[in-house]
């Protein structure tokens, strides 16, 4: 069995991504309940591609914050796959979390689906994971990072219904603020206890990486937490710009 650690920049990174995506995400959402028509749609889009994305980026430069004592490569084609398992389970819950009317089962389901998307994407990601070694899960710690993805969820998207209901109170940052804490909780805590679930062993001797795998290493985390901050600020940037457009024009 391979013993392992754990980089400390990319825990730290990868946890302010998983927070920014969640506020962004949460902003996103307002704006989705305001819009109608074709905007609506826009918005709705736009909402399930940042935060899977960020999630996505979370959980990535999470697992390259994992240092084992054999190089690490990754799969393309599974890591592309785990992207777009976060933002199609993404935009199913904000499809069914920005209706009209919420009632609080329609919420569970929001989370479930929610949750499921965060764990698809980090297993199918933990299975684009390539070495001269073997992986093993204790199926109970499995288990409970999905329950803990699911219950985070429930916790975020109830408290976020709330700040959508109310509209434009006053230091309605603060609690979203709070939400986005709670979102990136559910991110970042089924992350790191699905790889407390993960059991690394060595390989045979001879083991060689294809032509297809990308290799992890310290700057290709870097370039990828460095992007996804910048498409997130971007995103927030968006959504203060149309509110400042709409606050323009009613003024005129």
């Amino acid at each position: 069995m391979m013993t392992g650690s754990y980089d400390p920049l990319f825990v730290i990174l990868s946890v302010v991504i998983a927070a920014l995506a969640s506020y962004a995400a949460l902003d996103l959402a307002g704006r989705v309940r305001s819009a109608e028509g074709s905007t609506r749609l826009g918005w709705l889009a736009g909402g399930a591609t940042v935060m899977g994305l960020g999630i996505w980026s979370m959980h990535f430069v999470g697992m390259l914050a994992l240092r084992l004592s054999i190089p690490i490569w990754y799969d393309a084609l599974l890591i592309l796959a785990s992207a777009i398992a976060a933002v199609v389970g993404c935009a199913i819950a904000f499809f069914v979390f920005n209706r009209a009317t919420v009632k609080p089962w329609l919420v569970v389901v929001a989370s479930i689906f929610m949750g499921l998307a965060i764990a698809a994407m980090h297993y199918t990601g933990m299975a684009g994971m390539r070495m001269n070694g073997h992986i093993f899960y204790n199926s109970v710690i499995v288990g409970a990072s999905i329950a803990v993805a699911i219950a985070f969820s429930l916790a975020a998207l109830a408290f976020t219904r709330n700040l959508v209901d109310r509209g434009s109170e006053k230091r309605l940052w603060i609690r979203k603020t709070g939400a986005a804490i709670l979102l990136g909780s559910a991110v970042s805590g089924m992350h790191y206890t699905g790889l407390a679930a993960a059991t690394f062993t060595r390989g045979a001797p001879g083991w060689k990486p294809t032509d297809d795998l990308v290799l992890g290493t310290f700057q290709l985390g870097l370039v990828v937490a460095v992007i996804s901050v910048a498409l997130l600020v971007v995103a927030l940037f968006a959504t203060q710009f149309e509110r400042w457009t709409i606050a323009t024009r009613s003024k005129f």
